[in-house]
């Protein structure tokens, strides 16, 4: 949106990212009233997230040097590429589960307690440490090397696309890591404050690329 009116790529991204940074303070500390925020899997994560996005500030503002216009048109690709797939595979599993529903099938996707193949197959993989959640649903574990290397793919995209990656963090932890919907959106909020205020200081801010009045 801040692109189709006109801020170029590499500031659009730097603001957003300053905006979200804001804007999960306050929507962490609700969600933790509700008893949504898992920090043990929101550390895991951010061990990751952190690194990641130094790369994708390194490979923005790499192509911004040698070209705006090429910063801007990879931008708009990993954001095509990316809600593309995300949508189809969302649209797919929702297939799946109205006919497991009709058919009388309530496994894998059949209920708020259930856990995706997928994920089941990785929690399954014992590496250590291995993080404990979901206590009030009987409890589940996942290792925490995995959740980290998860946490480095959403912050080089986060750094590169200007979000906080909650739109592949949620799909991340609810299909591959198996983590619960309530979990997944309590604990991304607050990973979110880290990724995007690390990335928008570090990689946008020193740089002079956050319009600070327009993020207001």
């Amino acid at each position: 949106a801040l692109m189709a009116a006109g801020v170029k790529g590499i500031l659009a991204v730097g603001t957003d990212l300053f905006h979200i940074f804001a804007k999960a303070i306050m929507g962490t500390t609700i969600h933790k009233k509700l008893g949504n925020v898992s920090v043990k899997l929101a550390i895991a994560y951010l061990l990751g997230s952190a690194g990641g996005t130094f790369i994708g500030g390194a490979i923005q503002k790499g192509l911004y040097d040698k070209d705006p216009l090429l910063s801007e048109a990879f931008i708009s690709l990993v954001y095509a590429v990316l809600l593309g797939f995300l949508g189809f595979y969302a649209l797919i599993d929702f297939l799946k589960s109205r006919k497991a529903e009709s058919g009388g099938d309530h496994g894998a996707h059949g209920g708020p307690s259930s856990i995706p193949p997928l994920g089941m197959k990785v929690q399954n993989i014992k590496i250590p440490p291995m993080i404990s959640f979901d206590e009030d649903l009987g409890g589940r574990k996942v290792s925490g090397v995995i959740v980290a290397m998860g946490g480095v793919v959403v912050g080089i995209l986060a750094a590169i696309m200007g979000v906080g990656g909650g739109f592949i963090t949620f799909p991340m932890f609810v299909y591959v890591f198996g983590v619960s919907s309530m979990t997944t959106v309590g604990t991304d909020i607050l990973q979110i404050i880290f990724t995007a205020g690390i990335g928008a200081i570090t990689q946008y801010a020193i740089y002079g690329y956050v319009f600070y009045s327009l993020a207001m």
